[in-house]
């Protein structure tokens, strides 16, 4: 069997690749390996799906080559991600800056795809899992468009174009297994190692046990081991029994995979008052005690700070919980104080890919062609998503990246085969 174009995985920008081309005329396949298109994006948003934000920085993403990144999205932006979505009976609801749709069902984006595929007559194969992408023409395959043979666990197709949309390593129970790298290394593509991002990380030590369960908005900032400051992010911190969580360690996780990855030892610095000076504090702490002087250490920091997180903090430094406030030194009063500013864990790894929200690394950009998602050395042949190494912060910007990816893929496919026809 053969068709203009096939599309290999139907997650968000799989599908929204098959969708462009279709809709320039031209016969498509969508192969997926999972049950139905689109399982992924249900999970998305809490199941609400905030599916792009109307704060677009570059800050929000993150890549070796940002001029890539933002390359690609002046080209496919925010204002068409909701013009297009639009057009497909998905209205937008706005919370902060973060786009959902008016529905508050991520269902609804789920089913707005897959009413298009059956509209456009787009042929799709579900649990079917692809083994390889191979050029019918190896030889001459940097001077034309040479087609492809898609061999799967079921059979072999050929295509005159070949969109590989398979997603990266992160939440594997929702299909995301790697096959991407796979078959990217087997045409020699190269790659940055991919790693977990938007996840949580576990600290060295024992301590966390003891303050699960406790949320506290704070700053944390994130150093290698030499002091050089790698990212920080500030918001609600949830200390878990293992180490720390949060949308704050998220957005920092992608740096602190790749430092381990690289040897280096990261820690991070928490501030748990933010909103007040050290000096502030501190004269807070000396006033406590003298004030609460016949109460405990952990009685006279409540208040301040969740109990039993300030009973941790004493205990770090070496304070006895139990302790009456008024026996404080003052350089006593002063640790506590820089604690509440500086307090340094040391981050013994990040939580892996069955925990994470998306991958970092992934097919280095040097080799796509930023307007098209085309592989510079092999025409025809095109990537989008998370298989690349472009990743966003949490807010909708993973989304936004495999919309404006498959679009681009999936025009560009289509505009290559109608030049072709016109030029034989």
């Amino acid at each position: 069997m053969r068709k203009d174009i096939i599309v290999v995985g139907a997650g968000a920008s799989g599908m929204m690749a098959a969708v462009t081309a279709a809709e320039n005329g031209k016969s498509v396949m969508l192969l997926e390996q999972l049950s139905q298109p689109g399982k992924k994006i249900y999970a998305t948003g809490n199941g609400k799906c905030n599916y792009t934000n109307r704060y677009q920085q570059m800050s929000c993403y993150r890549g070796e080559d940002m001029t890539f990144i933002e390359k690609a999205l002046s080209h496919f932006s925010y204002d068409d991600t909701i013009r297009k979505f639009c057009r497909m009976g998905v209205l937008p609801g706005e919370r902060n800056g973060y786009i959902y749709p008016v529905s508050g069902q991520a269902s609804s984006v789920v089913d707005a795809f897959l009413r298009q595929l059956e509209m456009l007559r787009i042929d799709v194969h579900t649990e079917e899992r692809v083994a390889a992408v191979i050029p019918d023409d190896k030889n001459d395959r940097k001077h034309k468009s040479v087609g492809y043979l898609v061999r799967t666990d079921r059979g072999e197709y050929r295509a005159d174009k070949v969109i590989l949309a398979v997603g990266g390593q992160a939440a594997p129970v929702h299909g995301s297994r790697g096959d991407g790298y796979r078959i990217a290394q087997g045409l020699g593509i190269k790659l940055l190692k991919p790693l977990p991002a938007l996840t949580s990380c576990v600290l060295k030590g024992d301590f966390t046990k003891e303050w699960a369960r406790i949320r506290v908005k704070g700053k944390i900032s994130l150093y290698r081991h030499n002091g050089e400051l790698l990212a920080e992010d500030e918001g609600e911190l949830q200390m878990v029994s293992y180490g720390l969580s949060g949308i704050p360690v998220f957005q920092v996780s992608r740096y602190a995979a790749r430092a381990l990855e690289e040897g280096d030892k990261p820690y991070f610095l928490m501030d748990i008052m933010p909103g007040y000076s050290l000096e502030e504090l501190e004269k807070e702490i000396a006033r406590r005690s003298r004030y609460f002087q016949a109460y405990t250490g952990e009685q006279a920091l409540e208040g301040m700070v969740h109990f039993v997180l300030g009973r941790v903090l004493l205990k770090s430094l070496g304070i006895k919980p139990g302790e009456k406030a008024g026996l404080w030194s003052g350089r006593d009063i002063h640790r506590i104080a820089e604690r509440f500013k500086k307090w340094k864990v040391g981050i013994s790894e990040m939580k892996g890919f069955d925990f994470a929200q998306v991958t970092t690394g992934g097919v280095l950009t040097s080799q796509i062609d930023p307007e098209t998602m085309e592989l510079k050395e092999y025409p025809g042949l095109y990537m989008t998503g998370e298989l690349l190494d472009v990743d966003g912060i949490c807010g909708g910007y993973n989304l936004q990246w495999a919309w404006t990816s498959g679009y681009l893929a999936g025009m560009a496919a289509a505009q290559s085969l109608r030049a072709e026809k016109i030029g034989r």
